[in-house]
């Protein structure tokens, strides 16, 4: 709602990975869906959207740092979003390190071909020649 006016106005949001949202009217959260019934907002009203998915890659690429994550992403994609591989570095050198089902750190060798998920890490490292 505008302060400059009393009349509600519409925003269409476009949210990839969650089809809810929350809001918090005073001491109160609404889990309210984005493909259901309309929820009407109300002045004070807080919405909050969860953080969207991150991969990080670091080592021997150009822009190294966290990216959102694409859903279908392959690691030569994420390693494009980064700017690419530096003349040091390495395709046939990365490493992922990715959180186990016991929530401990798992570093394996990278193809090119596999898949990134959330809260993955690519190591780029650099060229043996």
């Amino acid at each position: 709602m505008s302060e400059a006016s009393s009349e509600p106005t519409t925003r269409a949001m476009r949210l990839r990975f969650s089809s809810s949202v929350t809001v918090i009217r005073g001491a109160q959260r609404h889990q309210v869906s984005l493909l259901g019934k309309s929820f009407e907002l109300q002045g004070g009203d807080t919405i909050h959207v969860d953080r969207a998915p991150v991969f990080y890659i670091y080592g021997e690429v150009t822009r190294a740092g966290a990216y959102r994550l694409e859903p279908g992403l392959t690691v030569m994609q994420a390693i494009s979003l980064g700017g690419g591989i530096t003349p040091r570095g390495s395709d046939r050198r990365l490493k992922l390190r990715r959180a186990g089902a016991d929530g401990k750190i798992v570093e394996t060798d990278a193809s090119l071909r596999d898949a990134v998920k959330a809260d993955d890490v690519i190591y780029v490292k650099e060229s043996l020649f």
